[in-house]
């Protein structure tokens, strides 16, 4: 029987965009208002990625983060793997009947 390696969290980080968006923002936009739209949603500002921004430019800054707290950037450099899921590319939760 093979032995599994194991695996410890040692840090855990994220990050999000500069760049906010809020409800006064979209009150230029269209028609609504604060009120409205907090007491539908709970939202009051939201964070906003630029055009030319990708899943893994949000993720690069949170995995360094992350290996920082856990002390392990230094030996972990260059050797992190990201996977992204788009709705475009999305996986199936389950196996599809033939």
């Amino acid at each position: 029987m093979a032995r599994c390696k194991s695996a410890k969290i040692t840090g855990v980080a994220g990050y999000v965009p500069p760049r906010l968006l809020t409800n006064a923002d979209l009150e230029k936009l269209v028609d609504t208002n604060d009120e409205w739209i907090v007491a539908r949603t709970g939202i009051r500002t939201r964070r906003i990625v630029e055009p030319d921004q990708a899943s893994s430019d949000l993720a690069v800054p949170a995995a360094e983060a992350a290996l920082r707290l856990g002390d392990a950037l230094a030996r972990f450099a260059g050797r992190v793997r990201l996977l992204v899921g788009r709705a475009a590319n999305r996986l199936p939760r389950r196996s599809q009947p033939a």
